[in-house]
């Protein structure tokens, strides 16, 4: 039993687990709140989404376990002890083979999907993606500008759930297309609102690890941004990103949420937890506990106002 909590830390299942609720919040009550509002259904069935969210995991768990092994080939140039799960936990001859295994099964998967979507170029794209995830976890894991790319790449997680369901959508729905001169790219307009979200939500998160960890990077060499700037200018560069976030709620509340009070008392109450986040990260006796815990709290919020949604647009048409 100890063993497979141990795998699951290394697997890091709550990205998983973040990965999966996303992707199910974005086909149920994003992408079908919207269908259903124009008579439209989901093409996708709910056998191939979850074939879909099945390979966002594989490659999240692959890039993990890819992260611990060069992890712990990093600090053992440091130290003569595995500082990390790959050689405690499992062996890095099977970190590498498990690493390998989880990606080919993705690419598989992937491949059959494209394969059903009659879009088998696509499917180069997939690819890219995995060479990408491998170049991360190599080189640019341990460089500036990793906080960011991690963020970009959770970022991409909404528009998996689209990814094969608009060209569906397309085939099922050509002829109403054609006549009307319309499409379904207006649905990737609320996917990029979401995926803004992630992205700076990650980030925080990301910079706010680095923070506690900055005596450790710079004993390795390693180049983050508490290194190089200091830790109280990282904490003033998160203070700005919050008050950019916030300043973002407000402009989507006034452009398209104005009128309707449940989403303003939800706008409200995300907003309240930002501000309790940025008072944590000013106090007096920081804790990485309950920072790294408001950001957590925060990422779910921020991705469940979707769950208005379906009133949102009743309310909209009721107008």
């Amino acid at each position: 039993m100890t063993r497979v909590l141990k795998f699951l830390r290394l697997i890091k299942w709550q990205a998983l687990l973040y990965a999966i609720f996303v992707m199910v919040v974005m086909r149920f009550f994003v992408i079908k709140s919207i269908l259903d509002v124009n008579a439209f259904q989901l093409a996708m069935t709910n056998f191939g989404f979850g074939l879909l969210v099945l390979t966002v995991c594989l490659l999240i768990a692959a890039t993990n376990i890819l992260n611990e092994f060069y992890d712990t080939l990093f600090n053992n140039r440091y130290s003569d002890e595995s500082l990390g799960l790959v050689g405690n936990v499992i062996s890095r001859r099977t970190a590498k083979r498990l690493h390998a295994v989880f990606n080919i099964v993705a690419l598989l998967i992937l491949y059959y999907l494209c394969y059903l979507v009659k879009l088998e170029n696509l499917f180069i794209l997939f690819v890219l993606l995995c060479g990408i995830l491998w170049f991360y976890s190599s080189s640019y894991k341990r460089q500036l500008i990793a906080p960011f790319i991690v963020s970009f790449l959770f970022a991409l997680i909404p528009f998996f759930t689209v990814v094969f369901e608009i060209p569906l959508l397309n085939n099922r729905y050509s002829d109403l297309l054609i006549s009307t001169s319309t499409n379904f790219v207006y649905i990737l307009n609320w996917l990029v609102g979401f995926s803004c979200f992630i992205f700076a939500n990650t980030l925080l998160y990301e910079l706010n690890k680095s923070i506690y960890s900055v005596q450790q990077d710079w004993d390795h060499g390693l180049k983050t941004l508490p290194v190089a700037l200091g830790v109280r200018k990282t904490v003033y560069i998160l203070l700005i990103l919050i008050v950019i976030v916030l300043a973002g709620i407000l402009t989507l509340y006034v452009k398209v949420f104005s009128g309707d009070e449940y989403m303003f008392a939800y706008i409200c109450g995300l907003s309240v937890t930002y501000i309790l986040y940025a008072e944590s990260l000013w106090s007096k006796h920081p804790s990485r506990k309950v920072q790294l815990n408001f950001l957590q709290f925060i990422m779910v919020l921020s991705i469940s106002g979707a769950f208005l949604l379906n009133h949102f647009f009743q309310f909209l048409f009721a107008r």
